[in-house]
């Protein structure tokens, strides 16, 4: 199976994660910063296979919440 390149925002930066190569886009909008859930980004990291990338748009605000 080929490698995908994906892609993650919190916000709609769909745009530069296309111009980034960027195949399949994940991108959890409209939830507030103080919500730790994320339904697209637990969506993007169950599909992701050996060998795919992940480009993530600011993912430093999520770190913390999947640093365990």
């Amino acid at each position: 199976m080929d490698s995908v390149k994906c892609g993650y925002a919190q916000v709609s930066t769909g745009g530069a994660l296309k111009r980034a190569g960027c195949e399949k886009i994940f991108r959890d909008g409209g939830l507030s910063g103080a919500t730790a859930e994320r339904p697209a980004l637990t969506r993007c990291l169950k599909e992701l296979q050996s060998g795919d990338t992940l480009t993530a748009w600011k993912l430093d605000r999520r770190a913390a919440a999947y640093a365990t």
